[in-house]
């Protein structure tokens, strides 16, 4: 089999695949779209939650008279941040997990309609 045959081959089941998944190509781009949009909104709520809890936080560690607005912005800012990057490894963790057991329920669904 030469590469072209190969090539159409894997074409063939590809758009095979995409036909049973109910997807088109055209429907993956808006998927990421989608994602994109997700991403963000869900960034947006964690920055907003995250700046309730460093705020409430700063302000009952730190004494009145330490208290400069230049500090607490910058404080404010690295924290907010530097809390995204473990939210979104949770985040991708439970995904994961929820992934797996789906791919589990689904596979032994197709195993028992057999």
């Amino acid at each position: 089999m030469g590469i072209t045959e190969s090539l159409k081959w894997q074409l063939r089941a590809q758009s095979r695949e995409l036909a049973i998944m109910g997807m088109r190509r055209r429907s993956r781009r808006r998927l990421g779209c989608g994602l994109l949009v997700v991403a963000v909104a869900v960034t947006c709520v964690l920055l907003v939650v995250n700046r309730l809890i460093v705020s409430s936080f700063y302000s009952a560690v730190v004494p009145g008279e330490w208290d400069f607005p230049k500090i607490r912005t910058v404080v404010c800012f690295v924290v907010l941040v530097c809390l995204l990057v473990p939210e979104w490894w949770l985040i991708d963790w439970v995904m994961e997990g929820v992934r797996r057991v789906v791919r589990s329920l689904d596979r032994a669904r197709r195993a028992g309609g057999r």
